[in-house]
């Protein structure tokens, strides 16, 4: 079953009338991925795009190239993405790349949490497609987050472990929670809840221990570097 979301519905969500050249789109068609609470069978999405945002996506980019070569007239590029995508997640992440958009973290509010999820579905299809801008985007967004509490930074990240495994650690986004460990570091000797997490065993414990290691070898630098061995002279009388 093809399902069509019209134009007017792809300009309202993600672009402003005033914004889009019509001449200069392309549809994109994705497969959307099965979800079991639904029990509805696999469909594709047709979504109408600015081309502009094509040279963000390699592999979207290669397809849009190739057929420029031989379409004619008005016939427009038609891209295919076969694996199976959530569109809400893709509709989310051509807006992020047209305008630069993305819904603010707010740690006032419950919202944050269904935001940060969002952010690392945003993060793992920019990945999953090599999407270098949308990656600093919400690398950004993430890095940023005034209201980031320890508590909150905790949550997300061993969520974000717990989903993707230990090869998650070797991303961008491991190495953002990385720098997080680093930052957050004297506030959990503070609250001593070092320990707790050291003793976890998981890619964040170990991740821990790591920046722990790494705290240590600098303080001895910095030692070394204010009180530098010289030589002691002794004279007689």
């Amino acid at each position: 079953m093809l399902f069509y979301l019209t134009l007017r519905k792809i300009s309202a969500n993600l672009l402003s009338r005033d914004t889009i050249d019509y001449s200069r789109c392309a549809w994109l068609e994705i497969t959307e991925a099965y979800n079991p609470q639904i029990n509805r069978a696999a469909r594709t999405v047709r979504l109408y795009v600015p081309q502009s945002i094509l040279h963000y996506i390699p592999t979207y980019k290669s397809q849009s190239d190739q057929q420029k070569a031989t379409l004619k007239g008005d016939t427009q590029p038609t891209i295919r993405d076969p694996t199976p995508r959530d569109p809400k997640v893709v509709s989310k992440a051509i807006r992020c790349l047209v305008s630069g958009y993305l819904y603010l973290l707010d740690a006032s509010s419950n919202t944050y949490k269904n935001t940060l999820e969002d952010f690392i579905q945003l993060y793992q299809f920019s990945a999953a497609l090599s999407i270098k801008r949308l990656e600093a985007e919400v690398l950004n967004r993430i890095d940023t987050f005034e209201g980031l509490t320890l508590a909150i930074f905790l949550a997300f990240a061993r969520g974000y472990y717990s989903a993707n495994g230990a090869e998650a650690q070797n991303t961008s986004l491991g190495d953002l929670i990385r720098k997080k460990l680093a930052e957050f570091l004297q506030r959990m000797v503070d609250l001593k809840t070092v320990d707790e997490i050291k003793n976890e065993d998981r890619v964040l414990g170990r991740q821990l221990i790591e920046v722990l290691l790494e705290e240590r070898a600098a303080g001895k630098a910095q030692q070394k570097r204010t009180w530098p061995d010289a030589s002691i002279k002794i004279e007689d009388d």
